[in-house]
């Protein structure tokens, strides 16, 4: 069985309002490669950072913002040049829409002169631009635009949870859902897809990314496979022409372009493609089964995948020290460097005023690496 990658921007008629759109699919097949140009071993730098129960983090200018799982204090804003938080605050209340999990697809944007962060919810559809640069200055949250997504389509319309939500040129969101289904108790699963929705919902084009006579989901014996294995992280180059799809379980980059509406998947050779995972008997997954891509970061010229090559198992202590790498591409998708880690991170950020790597490790440490070396 191969696995291609189904990669369109026009894609079939569906619509909230009377808009036809062409169904025409672009084809692009998975890239293979074995090596990196450049492979370097890095230390970590300590820094004196560190913050409760964050799992994502992300820098524009000279501001760290870090997202935590914490109801107390969901988001810190860190000073890099002096390493002190200015400002912690929660987005949660007790109003519609307040009782968030915010996550973000680390896309800043500049408004007003001032640098605003993309944050999103996954359970709800929900998106909401936080004015980082305001925020500071006046010491609380201060929330520049906010978009839902209509109540027709998402999760009650055989959509699960969302990997997240990019803002278009146009204002359009670029969404990824990792599985959709017609009904999981009758095992019957559709193809994950990547679902554009206008800044007013008033229409829809889906894009599948799975070749539905090549490889299917439904197909699988592993029900697990179905519902996990195109999980990822999406990332939108900074001018929005471009976007990554690392994923979470297999081993693949996909690289989407926004304007020519084509795209492809890097894989590297050593690791599992989503084809050979759904495939392969359960036992045998077992063994040879890692986490791949667990965070990504982007600039206007890299790409920046955190791999994992941590293994699962039933007890944390049965788990061997794993050692976190950073694989670099440009956006044409070429391998340009391999940085081995000596620590294991779950999350990166870059700031390119110092090429340093910024890097969360699950002790809650903020520690960085010199890259100025390597990129």
């Amino acid at each position: 069985m191969r696995l291609k990658i189904l990669l369109s921007i026009a894609l079939t008629a569906c619509c909230l309002s009377c808009s036809s759109k062409s169904d025409k699919l672009i084809v692009a097949d998975i890239v293979s490669f074995d090596r990196f140009n450049t492979e370097v071993d890095k230390t970590a730098h300590a820094t004196t950072l560190s913050a409760m129960g964050v799992f994502s983090i992300a820098i524009d200018r000279n501001i760290l913002v870090a997202i935590t799982s914490n109801p107390a204090s969901i988001i810190s804003l860190i000073d890099l040049d002096h390493e002190n938080t200015v400002l912690e605050f929660c987005s949660r209340g007790r109003g519609p829409l307040e009782y968030l999990s915010l996550n973000t697809s680390k896309q800043f944007e500049e408004r007003n002169g001032h640098s605003c962060l993309w944050t999103y919810d996954r359970d709800k559809e929900y998106s909401q631009l936080i004015d980082i640069t305001g925020s500071v200055k006046e010491q609380k949250l201060v929330v520049v635009e906010s978009w839902e997504m209509s109540n027709d389509y998402g999760v009650s319309n055989n959509y699960r949870q969302n990997n997240g939500i990019l803002v278009l040129p146009e204002s359009e969101r670029f969404v990824k859902f990792p599985v959709t289904y017609q009904d999981a108790r009758d095992n019957l699963f559709f193809s994950p897809k990547y679902v554009y929705f206008s800044p007013n919902n008033e229409a829809m084009k889906e894009l599948e990314f799975y070749n539905e006579e090549e490889f299917s989901l439904s197909s699988s014996d592993f029900v697990n496979a179905k519902v996990l294995i195109a999980d990822g992280s999406i990332r939108i180059k900074p001018d929005r022409t471009k976007a990554i799809d690392a994923y979470y379980h297999a081993d693949h980059l996909n690289f989407l372009d926004l304007v020519k509406n084509n795209g492809f998947s890097m894989s590297y050779s050593k690791g599992l493609t989503a084809d050979e995972l759904a495939s392969m008997p359960f036992q045998e997954m077992q063994k040879k089964y890692v986490r791949v891509y667990v965070d990504a970061a982007v600039t206007d010229s890299h790409v920046f995948a955190l791999y994992s090559g941590k293994p699962e198992a039933e007890e944390p202590t049965t788990v061997s020290d794993v050692h976190s790498a950073v694989r670099i591409f440009d956006w044409d998708g070429n391998p340009l460097a391999l940085v081995n880690l000596d620590r294991e991170l779950i999350s990166i950020a870059y700031d390119q005023r110092t090429k340093r790597l910024y890097g969360l490790d699950p002790e809650e440490n903020i520690v960085y690496y010199e890259l100025n070396d390597v990129i």
